[in-house]
């Protein structure tokens, strides 16, 4: 192979390492960075940011499902959500909880500020690796409560 073929292939590799995380819609296949249906998201080696949607109606509110959010950089990631809508705000005691991996593969669930929450994901040992669902739960402004069951896949 020649050497600038083999650089080329190189560089290529590399960026795939680089990439770290990607949204996927739920369905499967990519979605671009400005995100699918209700959902914006940008990813960084050791970082993942989601933007949520939330819809206030007169009689209750929904989250729009952000889709599966693809972790694949091996390494601690630290993923922040946040709610397009200033009037909506995770709940004080769980506003991102995960059913399977809590305390093990993701931790320091906390509420940055309103709108923002984090948690860390400890994808550095392959066991660690499978697919996550987590709940996501919010409050509006006019006191509707909703969530939705979305998933983190380590791999």
């Amino acid at each position: 192979m020649k050497t600038r073929t083999r650089m080329l292939l190189s560089l290529a590799a590399a960026s795939v390492a680089v990439a770290g995380c990607q949204l996927m819609q739920g369905g499967g296949g990519g979605v671009p960075a400005g995100g699918g249906p209700g959902t914006k998201g940008n990813c960084t080696p050791g970082e993942c940011q989601v933007w949520v949607t939330v819809n206030d109606g007169p009689s209750a509110c929904t989250v729009v499902d952000p889709g599966s959010l693809l972790v694949s950089a091996k390494q601690r990631v630290l993923i922040t959500w946040h709610l397009s809508s200033p009037r909506a705000d995770f709940t004080a005691n769980d506003g991102i909880w995960f059913k399977r991996g809590q305390g093990t593969v993701f931790s320091g669930n906390h509420r940055v500020q309103k709108g923002v929450f984090q948690v860390w994901d400890d994808y550095s040992t392959p066991n660690n690796a499978g697919h996550f669902n987590y709940r996501i739960k919010v409050t509006t402004d006019s006191g509707h409560s909703c969530d939705l069951d979305p998933e983190v896949v380590n791999g």
